[in-house]
């Protein structure tokens, strides 16, 4: 055909890979035969569609097809002379998209070939990709992806690939993996086999290679086995899955073979069918055939019998296989018993399906039953063990009472009892412990003499020894504990570091889990206590609470991060998310709400009760706040007491203070000795006591009916700023001293008064209010100004009584004076007039 206009297939067995020209000769592998199988053309119609998705570089290519979506369309994946993959997924209509870089399969660029075949039996067509030189690879189709699997796995195949081919070679059901390598001038140098084993691994057996061979219809050169080792790999067969799940992408072309013999169908996987003709791959000879045993559903189809041990022969005929009267066939004895009696081992490469009309499915009468060689379910040791798994329970002797579930679960346990494993290789070294329940793989694996320990989850207590009464559940709880005993570990990661640390309990990921030696601990939520490694008696509930703590001991933290970042903080107490947060040395500290002592670095015998209480302290010491933002902005001031919503709130590093009420304190920032109680302060203050803000009225018992009993008590006033206090009289205080001569000669003008206050009515009982003595503001205001206070408006509000009697004194002494002067008067006069009447 035209160039660019399409190209030639050629397939040759299955999944074998085929080199297309892109002038439209079939051209086989370096260093490899031409193939025999004839080439096809591709319709002009489909060409065109699939030429285009094909990369220049890949029109001299080897081609594999297979399903590798499982849409029931073949998709192909091509792998060019240069070594580049590309996978090109059906879309329908003849026509193919490219799809390499998406799946995972952009970075194949030294290839030879590549093989579909569902090796772990998911029903997806995995790819295998033999390499030009280093390592091969196998890739696992993800449904959507493919993820590189081979070094995960055990195939690891380093060399020049000429050949590969999918087979069970030894009828287990798996699929195996033959591979021949070459050297650099093309020729075949080693041949490998990679065994399917359960859960998708591998194990590399090494074949016998002396050379190589030419297998007719399957190309060459192959390598050589000696004649000894021949048939080791038996029949080829289409990579099909375990129990037939995955799609076969080709057929394998053997001289002599029908495709029905060879086409991987359910009848022939695993097997090589009675009576076939074919000579499969690795056997080197035909088997015979005679009227020994015949093959009903196949014409002329036998198996022959032989005197002598030959391949593919039955010996002895006659007590191999037996068939009595009433049906029942022997094998190994002429005298069968049931259905089927097998006198010696059988063995069953597919699955065995029990379907009993009665209750007893699997009956052991006697022994124990094995796989592969090694104890998988038995009952042996003493009374009430209980095993299944491979070699669960293997070393028992005398133990009694032990359930092992899992590869090698309690393997080592010899006299130990009541134990019980479930997982591979859980409480796998226990010897002689009693009581242990260990659940999750791994789990207790490294017990051998503690006793009572409950391990839920993988490497749960891993490393226990000797350590008993330990409960650890979650992913490598309490991992490394060997001796630590009456720990309690709940959630991944829980107690993980824990060796001889004992009495401690941890409840959530990662909580205690660097915790060594401490005891006595106790954390609940993700991470609390997460880095403790000796401190003890420590309580810490919430994500993160006490999380740095190190060796501090008896703390108390409850809430998210309370006391997150303690390290050797001793006796403090946090109650709410992220209360005493930072605090680091600090010690007897107790914070109550959230972000409480948030701050605090070092600061001691604090207590903080509220929201942000005490928020930004850090090395203030014997404070207390209750409320909201209490002394919120406080960072090394001491012994201040602050109660109510942001009281002493902007206090920074004043001392002594205290607080009461809402706000009470608000504006002191540095100063100390104050005492607020309902007022807001100023930021001045410095002892200073302020009660209350706008109130018109006060009411303080103990005073009015009290006597001082002390002769110096003295009189308080109060200014208009509301200060109370009392007048000094001392020279020391006073200056600008004189007389008060005549600033009060017009005192005798103010009028005294009898009044009522308008506000006051009749006392209990109807009595009348006694009536006050005193003066008129306003009439004082006209004749003495000085003499007046003054509201805010301006306007008298009263008289300053207690001036009084220091004006009276001195008009009291000017009368006097002047009585004293008229007195002399009067008497020189009554002298006069007495001299004259005489």
């Amino acid at each position: 055909m035209s160039r660019g206009r399409g190209f030639f297939l050629c397939a040759l067995a299955a999944l074998s890979p085929v080199l297309i020209a892109s002038e439209g000769e079939t051209r086989a592998p370096a260093g490899t035969k031409a193939t025999e199988a004839v080439a096809e053309t591709v319709v002009e119609r489909g060409a065109p569609a699939l030429s285009t998705s094909l990369s220049p570089a890949l029109f001299t290519a080897i081609f594999s097809w297979g399903d590798a979506d499982g849409d029931g369309r073949l998709d192909l994946a091509a792998v060019s002379l240069a070594g580049k993959l590309q996978l090109l997924i059906s879309a329908g209509d003849d026509r193919f998209e490219d799809v390499t870089e998406q799946v995972g399969l952009g970075q194949i660029e030294n290839a030879t070939l590549a093989s579909w075949a569902d090796y772990d039996g998911d029903g997806r067509l995995d790819l295998f990709v033999g390499a030009q030189a280093g390592a091969s690879s196998l890739f696992h189709n993800e449904g959507g992806t493919f993820t590189e699997m081979s070094a995960g796995c055990g195939l690891s195949c380093e060399g020049a690939v000429q050949s590969a081919q999918w087979l069970d070679h030894d009828g287990d059901g798996r699929l195996d993996l033959f591979v021949v390598l070459i050297d650099e001038s093309g020729n075949a140098v080693s041949s490998r086999l990679f065994r399917g084993l359960e859960g998708g691994y591998f194990e590399r057996v090494e074949l016998p290679f002396s050379g190589s061979v030419e297998v007719p219809g399957l190309g060459g050169p192959w390598p050589r086995m000696d004649e000894e080792d021949a048939g080791v790999l038996g029949a080829p067969l289409a990579p099909r899955s375990p129990g037939g799940k995955g799609r076969p992408s080709g057929r394998s072309q053997v001289e002599g073979a029908s495709a029905d013999d060879l086409a991987g169908s359910s009848q022939s996987q695993g097997r090589i069918a009675l009576g076939s003709p074919s000579i499969p791959y690795g056997l080197g000879a035909q088997i015979g055939c005679a009227n020994s045993i015949v093959d009903q559903a196949k014409a002329g189809a036998c198996i022959q019998g032989s005197s002598l041990p030959a391949l593919g022969k039955l010996y002895p005929l006659s007590n191999n296989l037996f068939v009595a009267v009433g049906g029942n066939v022997g094998i190994g004895t002429t005298n069968p018993t049931a259905k089927l009696h097998v006198a010696g081992s059988a063995r069953v490469t597919d699955k065995l399906t029990l379907a009993p009309s009665g209750d007893t499915a699997l009956d052991v009468s006697t022994g124990s039953i094995y796989k592969a060689g090694a104890l998988f379910l038995h009952t042996k040791g003493g009374a009430g063990n209980t095993a299944l798994g491979n070699q669960a329970l293997g070393s028992v002797t005398s133990g009694f009472q032990n359930t092992a579930e899992g590869y090698r679960a309690l393997f080592s346990n010899t006299t130990g009892e009541r134990n019980t494993a479930s997982g591979s290789q859980a409480l796998s070294s226990n010897t002689n412990g009693d009581g242990n329940t260990a659940s999750g793989a791994f789990a207790l694996f490294t017990n051998t003499t503690g006793g009572f320990n409950t391990a839920s989850g993988y490497g749960a207590l891993y490393s226990n020894t000797s350590g008993s009464g330990n409960t650890a559940i979650g992913d490598s709880a309490l991992v490394y504990n060997t001796t630590g005993f009456g720990n309690t570990a709940s959630g991944a990661r829980g107690l993980a570091l824990n060796t001889t640390g004992s009495n401690n309990t941890a409840s959530g990921e990662s909580a205690l889990f660097s915790n060594t030696i401490g005891a006595g601990n106790t954390a609940g939520g993700a991470f609390a206590l997460s880095s403790n490694t000796t401190g003890a008696f420590n309580t810490a509930s919430g994500y993160g609470a006490l999380y740095s703590n190190t060796v501090g001991s008896g703390n108390t933290a409850s809430g998210d991060s309370a006391l997150a970042y303690n390290t050797t903080g001793n006796g403090n107490t946090a109650s709410g998310a992220r209360g005493l947060a930072h605090n680091t040395t600090g010690n007897d500290n107790t914070a109550s709400g959230d972000s409480a002592l948030f701050s605090n670095t070092t600061g001691k015998n604090n207590t903080a009760s509220g929201i942000h209480a005490l928020h930004s302290n850090t090395t203030g010491s014997g404070n207390a706040a209750h409320g909201r933002k209490a002394l919120y902005s406080n960072t090394s001031g001491i012994n201040n007491t602050a109660s109510g919503n942001a009281a002493l709130f902007y206090n920074t590093t004043g001392a002594h203070n205290i607080a009461l009420g809402a706000g009470a304190g608000l504006y002191l920032t540095t100063g100390s000795a104050n005492i607020t109680i309902g007022n807001y302060g100023l930021p001045g203050d410095t002892a200073t006591t302020r009660i209350g803000a706008v109130q018109t009225r006060t009411f303080i018992a103990g005073i009015r009916g009290a006597a001082t009993g002390i002769a110096n008590a003295i009189p308080v006033l109060i200014d208009s700023a509301g200060q109370l206090g009392t007048t000094f009289s001392s020279r020391r205080f006073k200056q600008d001293i004189r007389d008060m001569d005549d600033a009060t000669e017009r005192l005798l003008e103010l009028r005294p008064v009898l009044f009522r206050y308008k506000q006051e009515q009749t006392l209990p009982g109807n009595l009348v209010v006694p009536p006050e003595y005193g003066l008129i503001a306003e009439e004082v205001a006209e004749i003495f100004p000085d003499l007046v206070v003054y509201d805010e408006e301006g306007k008298p509000l009263t008289v300053k009584y207690h001036l009084l009697g220091a004006m009276l004194l001195n008009e009291l002494k000017k009368l006097s004076a002047e009585h004293a002067r008229e007195m002399g008067d009067l008497r020189r006069r009554l002298a006069a007039l007495e001299a004259q009447l005489r």
